[in-house]
């Protein structure tokens, strides 16, 4: 294979990447619809199962009781009743903070609460997104990984909305950028290496107000729905790990971690998390090293965002939504110093594989997609130790 001209070739240069991402728009609005149809019950065959389902569950039951909105046998019946699952349930799983969003959508129908969880969180993803990369907004607009998202009626765009904004909002506001951090406590397991990060970076503004941010909301939770809710929290909590180290309701090509892939295979489980335990402490480590380093802040994010879909053994397709953040550092890169011969086939890999990457598992027997993820993540590594990061759009802030 000639290397220069998958260096060199204009297959997926600037102009072509963004039209390649205008007829992936044209495409998603059948892709969209269908499912939707489905999942409102228009269309013959069944309704499928999307995890919005749960969301509005979960706000339907909080105005009974709060604490009921974790509890198994009440969603059973609920969404018995309301989507003829037949025994079938979705669990909630979110903490308790999270009801505030959304208990209000179940005072709307269905039909219309899920595709305006839908707009509304793709909304709070494109605004902060688009800034990463200008010349990208077509591209990151569409990234695969959204539908899946977006079918699902998932969290996945509003965590990486947040996330990005967080970034952004480093250099100028790190207090602020700090109170946007500890909002992400709704997917705890997506944030274990931020305060890793902001402590080995020395951003103490930011970390401070992550901590007044999440603790401010567990505490208004804690009054506004009562220690029972809790409870009921923690207890979901438990069998949530259970179904993780059976993997009976997930499915292990659902899972797209190195526990998950390991597991597919056929790995005990002690095996798996001891391995997924390893990858999670040198993630941690090299994520600590990045932001100790001098390294721009489109550079730490970028290693912050991979290291996270690393460092948790839960994690799942529509996840890699946060993967636009180190999708647009790797651009950036190719855009100001020339990509190497096989950089373009890695983003290309790594932008469209979270469409395809559960069915692949299934296919082929085993997960591919955390081996992309530490490409990646080594790449962002490797080009930091070097001190060839870019400058980026996002700059350092002021510690």
């Amino acid at each position: 294979m000639n290397l220069d001209f998958v260096r060199h070739a204009r297959w997926l240069d600037r102009e072509r990447a963004v039209g390649y991402a205008k007829i992936l728009a044209l495409a998603y609005v059948p892709l969209l619809v269908i499912p939707y149809l489905y999942a409102i019950g228009t269309q013959p065959g069944g309704r499928p199962s999307v995890d919005f389902m749960s969301f509005w569950s979960a706000g339907s039951l909080f105005w009974r009781d709060p604490a009921s909105a974790y509890d198994a046998a009440a969603q059973i019946a609920f969404q018995a009743e309301a989507f003829q699952s037949h025994g079938r349930y979705l669990p909630f799983l979110y903490p308790p903070p999270f009801l505030a969003l959304v208990a209000p959508l179940a005072l709307i129908p269905f039909t219309v609460a899920y595709p305006t969880w839908v707009a509304a969180t793709y909304a709070v993803y494109l605004a902060s997104a688009r800034r990463l990369l200008r010349a990208g907004a077509w591209p990151i607009a569409v990234f695969p990984a959204l539908y899946i998202n977006a079918v699902q009626g998932q969290t996945a765009a509003l965590f990486a909305g947040l996330f990005v904004a967080a970034g952004l909002l480093m250099a100028r506001r790190p207090f602020v950028a700090g109170l946007v951090f500890g909002c992400l406590i709704f997917k705890p397991q997506l944030g274990l290496l931020i305060p890793i990060a902001l402590i080995a970076g020395g951003f103490w503004r930011t970390l401070l107000g992550a901590a007044l941010s999440s603790l401010a909301l567990l505490l208004l939770a804690l009054i506004a729905f009562g220690p029972e809710t809790y409870a009921a929290f923690v207890g979901a909590g438990s069998t949530s790990l259970g179904l993780l180290q059976e993997g009976s309701s997930l499915g292990w090509a659902k899972v797209q971690s190195l526990y998950g892939a390991l597991r597919q295979i056929g790995a005990p489980p002690w095996a798996a998390i001891g391995l997924q335990g390893l990858l999670s402490l040198a993630t941690a480590g090299a994520v600590a090293w990045v932001w100790r380093s001098g390294a721009d802040m489109l550079t730490r994010m970028a290693a912050l965002a991979t290291g996270a879909l690393l460092a948790t053994p839960y994690v799942l397709d529509y996840d890699f939504v946060l993967l636009i953040v180190p999708l647009c550092w790797l651009a950036r890169r190719g855009i100001e110093s020339g990509f190497r011969p096989w950089e373009k086939l890695l983003l290309l890999a790594v932008y469209v594989t979270p469409l395809i990457c559960r069915q692949a598992a299934l296919a082929l027997g085993f997960n591919l997609m955390p081996l992309l993820v530490v490409g990646l993540f080594v790449l962002i590594g490797s080009t930091t130790l070097r001190g060839a990061a870019p400058a980026g759009e996002v700059r350092s802030a002021a510690r």
